[in-house]
């Protein structure tokens, strides 16, 4: 059945669209725009977070800053204390860390996150560029007034590995350790094609965490982002009911025919 021209094209536009939203990266480098603080406890105080580079969780029409700066305590003006947020971790809030489940393959006898990165991928604020005015791209860019929309394309982005829960690893699609070098991996520019895809590993049960750190290298580059941190859970599998019941059918027979094995060799005298 041939369908109508406007019907084609809508479905078509549609598919496109779900292309796109799956194309932007949970997480997004920016940089933050704001000078000052507007209002509240430090309403007129610099923005400790102006000019510095910041990790951005992509809400779909808005974004999270989850490695920024914030100021504490009494307003002492200059003299206010300053230290990273502590909601600076994601998944964030109460939600449920992120799972780390059997591997295969290169990962085989791992607990590993997403195996192509996906979950965890970061990608810059540059690939919301170009878009309709109405896409979600331009929309996400411009969100919280165009706070995280000035361009970092120059940026020589570096990731540093702050730490790392003891038998957590980060690795490539190929399985290969990220950081084998040390503790800094250069991303290259912070342009459009910008993409960071680790995979995040442990050998056994139990909760995990990653902190990072992102930065330029360029002399009087963006200032560096404050700390940031994946939050993981590995949970040994649980075999299905199915796969149970089958076991202990398995078991009950294999008894019975021992059983029947014994009688058989017993003799009357």
């Amino acid at each position: 059945m041939r369908l109508p021209t406007s019907l084609t094209t809508a479905l078509l536009l549609l598919t496109a669209t779900a292309a796109t939203r799956a194309d932007i990266a949970p997480f997004l480098i920016g940089v933050d725009g704001r000078t000052t603080i507007p209002s509240g406890t430090y309403a007129g105080l610099p923005d400790p977070n102006g000019g510095r580079l910041t990790f951005l969780y992509n809400h779909g029409d808005h974004y999270h800053a989850k490695a920024a700066y914030t100021y504490t305590g009494p307003n002492l003006g200059a003299g206010t204390e300053v230290t990273v947020s502590p909601s600076n971790y994601v998944p964030e809030g109460s939600a449920a860390p992120f799972a780390l489940t059997p591997g295969s393959g290169v990962f085989s006898g791992l607990y590993i996150s997403d195996p192509t990165g996906a979950n965890t991928a970061i990608g810059s604020v540059e690939s919301l560029r170009g878009f309709a005015p109405d896409a979600d791209e331009t929309t996400l860019l411009n969100s919280s007034g165009g706070r995280w929309n000035g361009s970092i394309a120059d940026a020589e982005l570096v990731i540093e590995l702050v730490g790392a829960t003891a038998g957590l690893s980060i690795l490539d699609a190929s399985g290969l350790p990220i950081f084998s070098g040390g503790t800094t991996l250069a991303l290259g520019l912070a342009n459009a094609a910008l993409s960071f895809s680790p995979i995040f590993t442990a050998v056994a049960p139990g909760d995990y965490a990653a902190q990072f750190r992102v930065y330029d290298a360029r002399t009087n580059g963006f200032g560096s982002s404050g700390v940031f941190e994946y939050r993981f859970n590995a949970t040994a599998a649980v075999p299905e009911p199915g796969s149970l019941a089958m076991a202990s059918i398995a078991g009950l027979a294999a008894t019975g025919f021992a059983l029947r094995r014994r009688r058989r060799g017993v003799r009357s005298i």
